[in-house]
């Protein structure tokens, strides 16, 4: 699982390779500084060997500085292209695995989550792949470089470097130790805050309707504020770091200063190289706040390469098979045909539920011993009151959700032994909530089909009654806005059962798609449905006993059993939860209490 990230980085080794090797090269040239200026200083100065020789080294210290900064401008190349890459992969790969996943392994991580992790906690993972390539060999280099040497310069006084440096590296692992438990707070406050603004645009309409802008502004804030205080104390031990390691410089270069004094009074060292101590302990100073940069960057690195693994983490509870039938009329009728023939079990059937029981997680079953049987053809009805498992039967039929215990065959075999393209091939669903995207409208209908040719895209829209408004916006190539914010309720259900009828789907499944038609055109839109997809077993699901009552079959469900079966009359004479609907939706008197 831990190598899934970093398998991303496989095509960038040489990026990963090389880079550090040219920062290197670039602290190799810092580290020569020092040795140029003790030979400008004790013997260009002090032997007054004259300006020329003062000059030529001077332009070896500005040759050093572009060669290293020659060598910078490469690491960074090859840095930024490799971090750039390997997130643009991880992105890709994370947004594959998520769209893999079930209903209800979904369920288990909030949206906003995911947003937050695929967006924030993916940049994160990019500027730490991006710093390491640029200043993980840099800084230590730098360090151990300048430490040997002072000792070549000399011994005594580089004692003072080998001391310094153990206690600055305490520092920063006791500032680390606190700061990393902090930064995976920051991410979840981020998580929990996004998860807030997410609700708020989705509702905003209903938020201005109930004026409780106040109250969702606070919950925000709140929210905010958590953020604001984890991140405030992770600052708090973050900004200890530069001002205690450069007091312990500075000290150090005072200690220093004090013994090199009396050392260069007794001729035991140089002008010129106490200067070169000097610089080294400066540059061991940088390095370290170097490494002090990384050490936030990677206590934020490591959060979000946790919170990456726990979505990857997130295993698909579906297993599908590898079943394959070419999707056209005849291929899967005679597929069906042919286990029908030499299964009697299923004789005619294109759906056949036996036995099914299903359970939400941490719920009681929700679904008990229900067994059905739907034939090629049939127009059917699904009516219960409102929680009674009328979606969660279709989610089953289309396998949106698994049963905990049962059979569900579809054209004569098991559904799971089908691939999951052939049960969407075969299965054609529409629900409930009208969800349309960004983009145009010929986009979203080609949805289920990306081959579909104009003719059947307008007659989907034709059968669907949106042939009309459709045109007067611009044709297919009219722009949806996000969430189809630029169509009404009723357009927008059009449309996904427009988008739902095209390709070549054996079972149509609808549900409560009609909900915000009004009687007459609901009518005509069904009557459409049955007229042009004969072949098809249709199944429409609905509150509304009148938008039933001429479907072949109506099936009664009822706290997930099915209570019912047959047409509206039959079940005017023989079902009471059918009556009751019927009696409440047609009655002229309501009283109110």
């Amino acid at each position: 699982m831990k190598n899934r990230i970093f398998s991303h980085l496989k095509g960038y080794k040489f990026n990963i390779f090389v880079g550090p090797v040219f920062k290197m090269l670039e602290a190799v040239f810092e580290l020569l500084v020092p040795l140029v200026m003790v030979d400008i200083i004790d013997n260009g100065i002090n032997q007054n060997l004259g300006v020329n020789y003062i000059l030529l080294r001077c332009g070896l210290l500005v040759l050093f500085a572009l060669v290293g900064y020659g060598c910078s401008l490469i690491c960074q190349y090859l840095a930024s292209v490799c971090a750039e890459g390997f997130s643009k992969k991880l992105r890709d790969d994370l947004f594959t695995h998520i769209l893999s996943l079930d209903n209800q392994t979904l369920e288990s991580m909030s949206s906003a989550s995911l947003v937050t992790r695929i967006n924030n906690d993916v940049t994160v993972l990019q500027n730490g792949v991006s710093n390491f390539i640029r200043l993980i060999t840099r800084a230590p280099f730098l360090v151990i470089g300048a430490t040997i040497l002072s000792f070549t310069i000399n011994v005594k006084l580089s004692l003072i470097f080998v001391v310094t440096a153990p206690i600055l590296f305490l520092v920063i692992y006791l500032i680390l130790l606190k700061t990393v438990p902090l930064q995976k707070k920051v991410q979840k406050n981020l998580d929990i805050t996004g998860q807030a603004l997410a609700e708020n645009i989705r509702g905003v309409r209903i938020i201005r309707a109930y004026n409780n802008q106040d109250a969702e502004g606070e919950k925000l804030e709140f929210s905010a504020n958590n953020i604001k205080k984890s991140a405030y104390r992770v600052g708090i031990f973050s900004a200890l770091l530069n001002p205690i390691t450069r007091v312990i410089i500075n000290l150090a270069i005072v200690v220093l200063l004090y013994f090199s004094g009396g050392m260069v009074a007794d001729g035991e060292i140089t002008q010129g190289e106490v200067v070169a101590l000097v610089n080294y302990m400066l540059q061991i100073s940088l390095a370290l706040e170097v490494v002090v940069t990384l050490v936030i960057l990677y206590t934020k690195f490591f959060a979000s390469y946790k919170r990456i693994n726990e979505v990857f983490a997130l295993k698909n509870s579906m297993e599908y098979g590898d079943l394959e039938i070419e999707n056209n009329s005849e291929n899967v009728l005679i597929s069906a045909k042919e286990n029908n023939d030499n299964n009697d079990h299923y004789p005619n059937s294109i759906i056949d539920m036996e036995h099914i029981d299903f359970n939400y997680k941490n719920a009681n079953a929700f679904i008990v011993d229900l067994s059905l049987k739907l034939k090629y053809g049939e127009f059917i009805g699904i009516i219960g009151a409102t929680g009674s498992g009328k979606s969660t039967l279709c989610k089953l039929m289309n396998r949106s959700l698994d049963a905990s215990s049962g059979k569900v065959a579809l054209c004569g075999n098991d559904i799971k032994s089908y691939s999951e393209n052939v049960v969407n091939e075969i299965v054609s669903f529409s629900a409930q909530k009208a969800v349309l995207f960004s983009g145009t409208i010929r986009e979203n209908l080609t949805f289920r089909d990306k081959n579909a040719s104009d003719e059947e895209l307008y007659n989907a829209l034709k059968i669907a009654d949106a042939y009309d408004f459709v045109m007067k916006k611009g044709g297919l190539n009219a722009i949806v806005q996000e969430r189809g914010s630029n169509f009404s309720g009723g357009e927008r259900q059009r449309l996904i059962i427009a988008r739902a009828l095209v390709g070549d789907s054996k079972v149509l499944i609808f549900d409560d798609s009609t909900s915000a038609l009004d009687y007459q055109t609901e009518t005509k839109v069904l009557n459409n449905i049955k007229t042009y997809k004969n072949g098809a077993c249709i199944i429409l699901v609905s509150l509304r006993v009148n938008t039933l009552s001429k479907c072949d079959k109506i099936i009664v469900v009822d706290h997930g059993q099915i209570v019912g079966q047959g047409t509206h009359n039959e079940l005017m004479r023989d079902c009471q939860p059918y009556i009751e609907l019927y009696n409440s939706q047609n009655s002229m008197e309501v009283s109110y209490e």
